[in-house]
């Protein structure tokens, strides 16, 4: 009995080390996505983002928040429902009073973790009314001015980076040719990010009233998912399991014998 006990338990680890080694299943990564140009977001699964106030031309202070997908919104004020996680203000220090003027911003960079779905970021003016990032122009109806309200650049030269610009309008306000990508140098001025949007009092279908969102703008540094951890296929499972049997078998039989 002890010699057969020994035997089996010989030939399970045995099959579990010399026999060829299955494929293993790696889960991951889910992939994310970037739009950019008008409307300009993230999708997909992304290992996290750095996101810094970089640049503001604007005379009021706007809060901005990000959404795990699109908000639910309610009322007039096309307030998000639930709300989400604030990130910073504007509140630079401009006036606001010239396209081409705007102060760079102390810098205030938040994380935000990872994410599987659209990642939206969302500004809410003075009197409360809220917009937000997306090609989806409905997500900005109400309030007036309606549309797409953001652009999102690419920086070339500084890999994984990115320029968010907010206006408060819609494509209207964009400077003519504008490219979605840059490099570090095309923004290193006030003039040259005052100048990424032209000045939208002239095109604002509500009469020229100006809700002072402009030339507000975010770096974002994009995070990319790493890959989970490689998980054995069930055949190795069971050669594994075979081998531990074999063992407790051939214990047992010891114990017997004695």
């Amino acid at each position: 009995m002890k010699n057969r006990f020994l035997v089996i338990a010989g030939l399970a680890l045995a099959a579990s080390t010399v026999a060829p080694a299955p494929a293993h299943a790696v889960v991951g990564p889910c992939l994310g996505s970037v739009t950019l140009g008008l409307g300009g977001y993230f999708n997909g699964c992304w290992g996290g983002f750095n996101v810094s106030r970089l640049f503001e031309n604007a005379g009021n202070i706007n809060n901005i928040s990000w959404f795990a997908g699109a908000p639910a919104r309610a009322t007039a004020l096309n307030t998000p429902t639930p709300g989400g996680t604030f990130l910073f203000n504007n509140n630079c220090g401009s006036n606001g009073n010239t396209a081409t003027s705007g102060l760079f911003c102390t810098a205030q960079t938040q994380a935000i973790g990872p994410t599987v779905t659209e990642l939206v970021f969302g500004l809410q003016s003075p009197a409360g009314v809220w917009i937000y990032t997306g090609t989806d122009p409905n997500r900005n109806t109400p309030p007036s001015p309606g549309g797409v309200q953001n652009f999102l650049w690419q920086i070339t030269d500084n890999p994984g980076t990115y320029l968010l610009g907010w206006e408060d309008l819609n494509s209207g306000c964009l400077g003519s040719g504008t490219s979605d990508q840059i490099t570090t140098g095309d923004i290193a001025t006030t003039a040259q990010l005052g100048a990424l949007f032209a000045a939208c009092n002239a095109v604002n279908a509500g009469g020229g009233a100006d809700n002072d969102y402009n030339d507000f703008y975010m770096l974002i540094q994009a995070i990319p998912d790493t890959p989970a951890e490689i998980i054995p296929e069930p055949m190795t499972m069971a050669l594994l399991a075979t081998g531990l049997a074999g063992l407790g078998g051939a214990s047992l039989g010891r114990r017997r014998n004695k």
